[in-house]
């Protein structure tokens, strides 16, 4: 996954509206986080659909091919 890349959401998560978004995130940026004692990858993007921004752990999403 790098900056560029067309990804899809992969579980249906409450704090985003599918529906009017679609599935499809377009990768902007990466930040490194930390939460409960945890490091993460967290993607930043923006929906292909609407053009909101977007902002997720990085397993919710998967390439699309």
């Amino acid at each position: 996954m790098k900056v560029g890349d067309i990804c899809r959401v992969k579980y249906q998560r409450q704090r985003f509206n599918h529906e009017e978004n679609g599935w499809l995130v377009i990768i902007t940026g990466f930040e490194s986080k930390h939460l409960m004692g945890e490091d993460f990858k967290e993607v930043k993007g923006v929906w292909v659909k609407s053009g909101k921004p977007f902002e997720d752990h990085h397993d919710f999403l998967e390439k699309v091919k």
